[in-house]
């Protein structure tokens, strides 16, 4: 039978163990609920205080257990950190979602400063309606629906990593609503702007005076990027994100030769037609880079290159 360290005493027949730690002056509890070993700290220092709350502490779990509740509670701020963590750890090792990232601004900047100091399993409807004021007085005008949508799926995440470690129940799930206005599309850029800018940037990246060498390639490759999006229809960010060399082919058909490109982004994987003029774009992208620059673009495309 294994040793009690000299710091750690046993109550009610060995079914709590207190152990002080070398750091700390409070007496830590360890205990066990159903299948679980369970931890937490009295906040005592008093030996005799810390045996009576820890008392307490238990019999107010196996209660709980037996009333299929939550055993432990914690602060809504402790479990949305835990789900933070996890999306960017994700996200680290190239295994997440892109939308991680929104969920995690979202939490830090919105549902962490709301909810933070709340029990994880006291966020009401009535509760969740009182965010609802607050968000859209802190944005400045009333939340879009996609906005919502957004929120919403934060807080599920949240609420998924609370019940996975017992922290709350299905039950206690607020259901959440969405009632925000539908979001209006974004204006095109007329003709005469899109030749406005396009002539704008043909003189604009060439000049270079006081410009670091990084500047002056930023410059290139964003003329090249819109130039790319306007004459392809991908979409910025979602879809231009991850584009490599291999995504780009090219379709042969009755003679007529076009350059395709293969993207993943906001709905799911797609074929994309570019315009004869892109090929010259991406030509230039090709000319800048030193380490594929003994390619021709043939060879470039045909071999797939992973860059």
């Amino acid at each position: 039978m294994a040793q009690l360290s000299p710091n750690s005493v046993q109550i009610l027949d060995g079914k709590i163990t207190l152990t002080r730690r070398s750091n700390s002056s409070a007496w830590q509890m360890r205990y066990k609920i159903g299948d679980r070993w369970l931890r937490q700290t009295t906040k005592a220092t008093d030996l005799k205080e810390a045996k009576a709350i820890a008392e307490e502490v238990y019999v107010t779990a196996k209660v709980r257990h037996k009333e299929n509740m939550p055993v432990i509670s914690k602060r809504f701020d402790a479990v949305a950190r835990l789900a933070t963590h996890k999306m960017q750890s994700q996200l680290d090792a190239k295994q997440g979602k892109k939308v991680y990232e929104d969920y995690i601004r979202v939490t830090n900047n919105y549902l962490i400063p709301f909810f933070g100091n709340h029990n994880i399993t006291n966020i009401t409807y009535q509760l969740i309606h009182q965010y609802a004021i607050w968000r859209d007085e802190k944005i400045g005008h009333k939340a879009k629906a996609s906005t919502i949508s957004t929120h919403n799926s934060a807080l599920n995440k949240i609420f998924d990593e609370a019940m996975l470690h017992n922290y709350m129940n299905k039950a206690q799930i607020p259901q959440l609503v969405n009632k925000g206005e539908k979001g209006t599309r974004r204006s095109d850029f007329t003709l005469d702007e899109y030749k406005y800018l396009v002539e704008f940037m043909r003189t604009w990246v060439h000049e270079y005076e006081g410009k670091r060498q990084k500047s002056v390639e930023m410059r290139e490759l964003l003329r090249d990027y819109v130039l790319i999006l306007a004459n392809t229809g991908m979409r910025h960010g979602t879809e231009s994100y991850g584009l490599k060399w291999k995504h780009l082919s090219w379709h042969n058909k009755n003679g007529n030769k076009a350059l395709m490109l293969s993207v993943d982004g906001k709905t799911k994987q797609r074929e994309l037609v570019a315009r004869r003029n892109c090929i010259a774009y991406f030509k230039r992208i090709h000319s800048r880079c030193e380490d594929i620059r003994h390619l021709t673009f043939e060879e470039l495309i045909e071999q797939g290159v992973d860059k």
